[in-house]
């Protein structure tokens, strides 16, 4: 059975350390062979080489046709035109399907004077185009999200629907000023920035997600990592329709976003 892995949490949670750690130590499952996906790295490929290379997720003979009619239908499209005046017809000549590979012109020609600068919004579409064939092919994939929109449980429901068991590993803190300060340092380390009315949003609006996904998760490990230099903690996690604690006291977030809305 395939297996989606969804490492969840607010900008500045630790979301990556909990990746690092359960992609490499035994206690937490993670089925081998398991394609990782994450749009920051993805981002940071294509500014110094815009291409992605589609074959090393076995995605090799996929038609023209295919990707024209994902990027019409896709909402992110809707803001890569925004953000670059740019009409989706536009966007096509610039974001190519060719060869196994998406190309991305980021200059104008003589002959042709339309052009793309990669930002998130280019690598947050490609990803969900390599994510939405890795659900149709039936291949094991996990990715970071802050969850912080409701599309992300869509996934979860695409996936359940196609047969993958979900797994979900959440990581928050006790209140948003710690993840503002963690991304300030972040930046200040050579980061990307988040500005922080989003990172505040994005807090609530992760924790509003939080019972939803749970609901759809299979499988679910609950993190807190309020605690500065320390390791995140285990508050829980779910087994099928059982939900365990792991501590003696559990903050706040759990009781508010899970034992409130979840547990009912």
């Amino acid at each position: 059975m395939p297996t989606l892995t969804l490492f969840a949490g607010p900008n500045g949670s630790g979301k990556s350390t909990i990746v690092n750690f359960v992609r490499t130590d035994d206690p937490y499952p993670y089925p081998p062979g398991t394609f990782y996906l994450n749009a920051d790295d993805l981002e940071k490929q294509l500014r110094s080489r815009p291409i992605c290379d589609l074959r090393p997720y076995g995605l090799h003979t996929l038609p023209l046709a295919e990707w024209n009619r994902f990027v019409k239908e896709s909402t992110l499209t809707d803001k890569i035109c925004q953000t670059k005046q740019l009409t989706v017809d536009q966007v096509l000549t610039c974001i190519k399907l060719v060869r196994g590979s998406i190309g991305i012109k980021t200059e104008a020609t003589d002959t042709d004077p339309y052009y793309m600068e990669v930002d998130s919004y280019v690598a947050a579409l490609i990803i969900d185009f390599i994510r939405y064939h890795l659900i149709r092919t039936e291949q094991s994939f996990a990715f970071e999200t802050v969850m912080s929109h409701a599309g992300k449980l869509d996934i979860m429901r695409r996936a359940r629907k196609a047969g993958f068991q979900v797994r979900l590993y959440y990581v928050t803190t006790r209140d948003p000023d710690i993840n503002v300060a963690r991304v300030s340092y972040r930046v200040a380390d050579g980061g990307h920035p988040v500005d922080e009315a989003k990172i505040r949003s994005r807090y609530w609006d992760s924790l509003n997600n939080l019972a939803g996904a749970l609901r759809l998760a299979d499988e679910a490990y609950l993190f807190d990592n309020s605690t500065d230099g320390g390791d995140s903690i285990e508050i829980a996690h779910k087994v099928g329709n059982e939900l365990m604690v792991s501590v003696e006291e559990v903050p706040d977030w759990y009781i508010q976003y899970v034992e409130a809305k979840f547990l009912p």
